[in-house]
């Protein structure tokens, strides 16, 4: 369930903006909110409305990304995924207090916008299938999202930020706007398993040499590329690897690559991979993004900070007033050690 969490977050992020920053923090609730088996019993109620065990499990997978945490960790992490638990369920009863909800059209335009970025109906599909997530469960936390999302706009008005605001922000965060040396390149890849035999390997090594030799030549580097080379992501189009910085290839790679000059042909260099054949493009020194160029995104990230401290104020109030009746023995005791604890 917890791949099912993160892939419905990664998905639903790209169109719900500011307040699904919030929601993400209760998001394993969203998605664990399918019909309950008999053997999975009630461990709390939020006024009416029930939290089952299944829940907290889903939602501690999500926060420890499925790992198992310390012991004496774990009485704290039951706490606050239970808190999310109770967030989660607070804000859609005030939703429907106030009358609150996802339409039909709402839903299916952001189903849309989805499936856009996943590569149309079939890329979805085939995503929440690897996932063994279906199409329903993937709406039903989608409505959830989107009917809290419209909640926050309703309750708390968005934040405005000052221009010394984000003037303080940019000055004093300047390793977020450096942009290192990095290149744009191409490259042939003659793919070898981690397995070969030496003659498998030598065969492969001939091979890059007589497409090196091609290139020399005079040949056409990108057309030798998606003719030959067998990187399935570079290939189709001419070996292109875009733009990257140091760090981001493996370093036989990395080395040959930075070595180049703008136009220049690598040597056969070997990886873990195979044997690469590496044409540099570009080569872009190290800069700094203007202020004018991050202007709009730091806006962005100052607003939905200040918005989030906004509703956390908002989900506090809720449950100042709320009936909370924790029925597990277990949850009260990870409350209790939490509360007890100095790290807490």
């Amino acid at each position: 369930m917890r791949t099912k969490i993160i892939l419905f977050a990664a998905l639903a992020v790209v169109v719900l903006g500011g307040a699904y920053a919030f929601r993400h923090r209760i998001g394993g609730w969203a998605g664990a909110q399918t019909a309950q088996a008999d053997n999975d019993p009630v461990i709390a109620k939020v006024n009416d409305a029930e939290i089952h065990q299944s829940e907290l499990d889903h939602q501690i997978s999500r926060v420890t990304r499925g790992q198992a945490p310390a012991p004496d960790q774990l009485a704290g992490i039951k706490k606050s995924a239970f808190n999310d638990l109770v967030s989660g369920h607070l804000l859609l009863q005030e939703a429907g207090r106030r009358g609150i909800s996802a339409s039909p059209e709402e839903i299916q335009q952001q189903v849309s916008n989805i499936e856009q970025r996943a590569g149309g109906t079939e890329g979805l599909n085939k995503v929440l299938a690897d996932n063994h997530l279906t199409r329903e469960q993937f709406q039903e936390g989608l409505t959830r999202d989107i009917t809290i999302s419209k909640l926050v706009q309703a309750a708390i008005p968005s934040e405005k930020v000052t221009p010394e605001e984000e003037h303080a922000f940019y000055d004093g965060n300047p390793e977020l706007f450096a942009a290192p040396e990095s290149l744009h390149a191409r490259h042939i890849l003659i793919r070898t398993d981690k397995d070969a035999t030496a003659e498998q390997k030598a065969e492969a090594k001939k091979k890059a040499d007589g497409l090196l030799e091609q290139v020399k030549a005079g040949g056409d580097f990108a057309a030798l590329a998606q003719e030959h080379s067998e990187d399935p992501g570079s290939a189709p189009k001419g070996g292109d690897l875009g733009t990257f910085p140091r760090g981001r290839m493996v370093q036989p790679f990395e080395q040959a690559a930075f070595a180049l000059k703008p136009g220049q042909v690598s040597e056969v260099v070997e990886t873990q991979f195979g044997y690469h054949i590496i044409k540099v493009e570009e080569k872009l020194a190290p800069s700094k993004r203007t202020f004018e160029e991050v202007e709009p995104s730091i806006a962005q990230y100052l607003g939905q900070k200040k918005q989030r401290g906004k509703i956390e104020e908002f989900v506090t109030a809720l449950r100042s007033k709320a009936a909370v009746e924790v029925l597990d023995d277990s949850l009260k005791s990870a409350q209790s050690q939490s509360a007890a604890s100095p790290q807490s």
